[in-house]
């Protein structure tokens, strides 16, 4: 597969979620994503299949909520989980 979306009713990844200092994040390296604190139950299994395909050699991969999958296609909204050795930018 050249994409993998992982569409859910979040319009990213955050970072610090369910606190006041949450901020969704953009892109993402793939080690950097395993990093995170993430509930079990919510985010982790979402990043950990992105995680997953990237290191598989897959192609673009990123999550956000599903009404949103063509501007997550596009790389306009949602979290971008990107190759280890990709540039954060």
């Amino acid at each position: 597969a050249d994409a993998l979306l992982l569409l859910t009713d979040v319009k990213a990844v955050f970072r610090d979620f369910g606190r006041a200092q949450a901020s969704a994040i953009d892109r993402i390296s793939a080690i950097e994503a395993m990093r995170l604190t993430l509930p079990d139950g919510s985010m982790r299994p979402k990043v950990e299949a992105a995680v997953d395909f990237i290191r598989a050699g897959g192609g673009f991969t990123a999550i956000g909520r599903l009404e949103d999958a063509l501007e997550v296609l596009q790389g306009q909204t949602g979290t971008r989980i990107i190759a280890d050795d990709e540039p954060v930018t």
